[in-house]
């Protein structure tokens, strides 16, 4: 037999079960046992002074992650940069061997282009010569 759940029952089981694993969360931080039949002037004064110092502290871990992401990004810049270089010091090795032996290095497309003609021409001869044996044959 074929079980059959509707949508209802399946919202029903995950509503239990986010109930189930839910945390109480509490917004603000509770005054300090001196300050719970203070008068509400040294409490509003007690939550201005958390205010300010939860501003100050928001800002100094902003400060201290946006230098660590600057120097991250440095870093990744500065192994970038020496990669480039290394690379572009295995291409002008590369090319000042080929100019000490005094050969001249193909550019990247030679070869293929060498091949591509090769093919070209194989092609054409291969076709003339075909038709010059068929017309020596016909006469």
């Amino acid at each position: 037999m074929k079980k059959s759940s509707s949508p209802s029952s399946f919202r029903a089981c995950a509503a239990a079960i986010l109930l189930l694993f839910a945390f109480r969360v509490a917004a603000v931080d509770p005054l300090p046992p001196e300050l719970e039949r203070a008068s509400p002037a040294a409490q509003a004064a007690w939550w201005d002074k958390m205010g300010r110092d939860s501003e100050r502290d928001k800002i100094e871990v902003g400060k201290k992650r946006y230098e660590q992401r600057l120097a991250f990004k440095q870093t990744m810049m500065s192994h970038l940069q020496a990669d480039a270089q290394a690379r572009r010091d295995e291409i002008l090795n590369v090319q000042s061997v080929g100019a000490d032996t005094g050969e001249a290095l193909p550019a990247s497309g030679t070869m293929r282009n060498v091949i591509l003609f090769g093919l070209i021409f194989g092609t054409a001869a291969y076709l003339v010569r075909r038709r010059l044996m068929n017309t020596e044959a016909a006469e």
